[in-house]
């Protein structure tokens, strides 16, 4: 995870992830406790699992 800077001054956070398609609910987890540390993953709901066709 790197701290950036953007040039208004505003930080930005650059997150280097890896979401697997078998385990997409783990992915986004991981993703969410970093974008939004202090939400729980207890309290996270999806509304609908996205599904993978081929």
């Amino acid at each position: 995870m790197d701290h950036g800077s953007s040039c208004s001054g505003k930080r930005l956070l650059h997150v280097d992830i890896h979401i697997d398609e078998r385990e997409t609910w783990r992915g986004i987890l991981d993703l969410l406790s970093r974008v939004r540390p202090r939400w729980k993953a207890q309290d996270i709901q999806m509304k609908a699992k996205p599904t993978i066709t081929s």
